[in-house]
């Protein structure tokens, strides 16, 4: 196999580290798994999140109600929703969809204001451990601030969310691993099954009537 040389996103970088095989069967072989219910209904807030910093309209969806004053103190900082950042090999800005982007992602919401940027991702469902490490690859490919949050707001609790600040060393720790990760894909040449608990829903397991023995 040639080696993989598209942009990496976090959730990509994710899955080849989860398992290399669902890994290679989503992005060499195109095999992507469609969403359950749970993600459509996630992409579903998302969108009406979206839409309200877009036009400052609030959606009248139940979910949301709590989060009302919440929302419309953001919505006061002139925030940017749905920002497309990607970079090059060399961690250098350049466009989403450009032939030179190495890592990329899509931030749900940006504020900046001075010296400061808050990076805001809206979770629906459970709070996992992997969300912490999305919040620091965001920032990583955000520009350098002095001041750097990322945020995870889990809409389906009673108000609660998850800020974490991030010093200079951090970011740039964090962006050394990154380019470490993805050079490790694109040299990758065996692409072998791990199991694990994400083998329940992977439908290349024995269970789901795949191939993969490999699966709990």
């Amino acid at each position: 196999m040639e080696n993989y040389i598209k942009p990496i996103s976090h959730s990509g970088l994710s899955l080849f580290k989860q398992c290399r095989k669902r890994w290679h069967n989503s992005y060499i072989l195109g095999n992507f798994e469609p969403p359950g219910d749970a993600a459509k209904r996630g992409t579903e807030i998302h969108k009406k999140i979206e839409d309200y910093f877009n036009t400052g309209i609030y959606p009248d969806i139940e979910v949301l109600y709590k989060w009302k004053p919440y929302m419309e103190q953001l919505y006061a900082k002139s925030p940017k929703p749905e920002q497309k950042i990607a970079v090059n090999d060399k961690w250098e800005s350049v466009d989403f969809h450009s032939e030179d982007a190495f890592f990329r992602g899509i931030a749900d919401l940006i504020i900046e204001e001075y010296n400061e940027i808050r990076i805001i991702d809206w979770k629906t469902g459970k709070k996992y451990p992997e969300h912490r490490k999305q919040g620091v690859s965001y920032i990583a490919l955000c520009s350098e601030k002095p001041i750097m949050y990322a945020e995870c707001v889990y809409i389906d609790t009673n108000f609660n969310t998850h800020k974490t600040e991030y010093t200079k060393d951090q970011r740039d720790d964090h962006i050394s691993q990154i380019i470490s990760d993805i050079n490790i894909i694109r040299s990758c040449e065996i692409f072998e099954a791990s199991s694990g608990s994400h083998c329940y829903w992977c439908s290349l397991s024995w269970r789901k009537g795949g191939d993969c023995l490999n699966a709990k």
